[in-house]
C-alpha cells in the first residue's frame, strides 16, 4: 500500500472556514446569554452593548434558585415536577438520544472493503 502525502487542498481549507464559521454561528449566541446573565438588569439593556460587564453579578441566578422568592418557588417547583416535561418531548428526547449514539458508532467503523 502506498502512503499517501497530506498536502495543501481548498477545499479542505474551505471546509475549514465553514466550520469555524458554523462555531461562531452558535457560540456567540450562547457566550451573549451567559454575558446578559451575569449583568445588572440596567446593564443588560444599556445602549452600546457591551460583551464582558464591568461589575458581573450572580443576582438574578440566586433569585432564580431562591425557595424564598416568588420566582425561585416557581422555577424549582417546576424542577421538582415529574410531569412538567410535554408528552410530545419525551419521544422527541428518545429519538435524539437514539441518533446520536447510532450515529457514533457508526462514524467509529469501517465499511466492508468491496475490491476483489
Amino acid at each position: 500500500m502506498a502512503a499517501t502525502r497530506r498536502g495543501f487542498s481548498l477545499l479542505a481549507l474551505v471546509r475549514w472556514l465553514f466550520l469555524a464559521f458554523m462555531l461562531a454561528f452558535t457560540a456567540l449566541p450562547m457566550i451573549w446569554m451567559f454575558s446578559t446573565s451575569i449583568k445588572t438588569e440596567f446593564a443588560s439593556i444599556q445602549q452600546p452593548p457591551v460583551w464582558i460587564p464591568a461589575e458581573p453579578t450572580i443576582e438574578q441566578y440566586t433569585r432564580l434558585l431562591s425557595p424564598a422568592d416568588e420566582t425561585g418557588r416557581a422555577f424549582l417547583g417546576y424542577l421538582r415536577d415529574r410531569t412538567a416535561l410535554p408528552a410530545w418531548e419525551r419521544p422527541n428526547m428518545i429519538a435524539k438520544y437514539m441518533v446520536t449514539t447510532g450515529g457514533t458508532a457508526m462514524s467509529r467503523t469501517r465499511p466492508a472493503s468491496s475490491g476483489a
